[in-house]
């Protein structure tokens, strides 16, 4: 069997309002998760179109 070398991790997201908490609630955390995202994808110093560029899917 092959030695794996890297792991790639993909960050997800699932907005599911009224699921787990009110919308009033969630919108908060959306918005403080959003906040965090956009940070982390500003650090990120891979080459456009790198394997290990940040990347972040975002389903709403």
């Amino acid at each position: 069997m092959p030695r794996i070398r890297r792991v790639l991790l993909l960050g997800h997201t699932h907005h599911d309002v009224g699921y787990t908490n009110s919308p009033r609630i969630i919108d908060g955390m959306h918005a403080r998760i959003v906040r965090e995202v956009l940070r982390l994808a500003a650090e990120d110093t891979a080459a456009p179109g790198a394997p290990d560029r940040f990347r972040w899917t975002f389903e709403v």
